[in-house]
């Protein structure tokens, strides 16, 4: 692993978007990643499993990445966390969001004696003010709002605690909002920001049903009153 490479910041995992056809739609995927890049994320996380990475089969995953997908909801100890970062020193980051997820990054943080590697807070974003505070180095997850991420890391990189509680609270109901099950919630916010031409989720996941697509606009409209989401937000 490059010694340059620092997993310190926000790593939003991306949804992989389909057509109607439930085709791989690269345009749109190509159109997702410049806008990360263009907003400043520290990286991206693609094919997990809110990128429905299990609904695609082999051909379709080296069309969007050359990689491996590693295996999911495998819950650890924390000790057994803390033998693997002293024993494998290509062990870079953890990325801990098994709840209580504050206490355990703190336990985690507390243990590392020999060496300490970052620990990134996922979950969307729902317990993310806690963890920051309990000394996470930022994020990797699926919110569809990375800027408010990226503003939270640095005001409290920075000391500005207040301020990144601020962006919190007016957040939150979005965050929570868009951490139902399923991904088609998530899908439809990159819909309406322009990133993707469908919101399309590939068989067997739950299409967006109406009235949550109502709801969502609803919660927009009260979180950014006139903001026009297809461009990065200004916080």
């Amino acid at each position: 692993m490059p010694s340059d490479v620092s997993f310190k910041g926000v790593f939003p995992i991306l949804v992989t978007p389909f057509d109607e056809e439930e085709d791989v739609d690269l345009d749109s995927f190509v159109r997702v990643v410049r806008f990360m890049a263009e907003i400043g994320v520290d990286g991206v996380t693609i094919l997990g499993v809110l990128g429905e990475s299990n609904r695609m089969v082999d051909s379709e995953r080296e069309e969007l990445i050359m990689a491996a997908v590693a295996a999911t909801e495998v819950h650890m100890s924390v000790p057994l966390i803390l033998r693997m970062v002293k024993e494998i020193p290509r062990i870079a980051c953890i990325k801990q969001e098994v709840p209580p997820t504050p206490a355990r990054i703190a336990a985690l943080l507390s243990g590392m004696k020999d060496r300490r590697v970052p620990v990134l807070t996922g979950l969307g974003g729902l317990y993310g003010m806690f963890d920051l505070e309990r000394g996470s180095s930022g994020y990797m997850t699926g919110f569809a709002f990375p800027e408010v991420l990226i503003a939270m890391v640095k005001a409290v990189g920075a000391g500005r605690m207040e301020d990144a509680w601020e962006l919190y609270r007016r957040f939150l109901p979005l965050i929570v909002f868009e951490q139902q099950p399923g991904i088609a919630i998530r899908k439809e916010i990159y819909r309406l920001r322009g990133l993707l031409r469908s919101n399309r989720v590939r068989h067997p996941g739950a299409q967006l049903a109406a009235s949550a697509g109502e709801q969502l606009r609803s919660v927009l409209a009260r979180v950014l009153p006139g903001v026009d989401i297809t461009r990065p937000l200004a916080l």
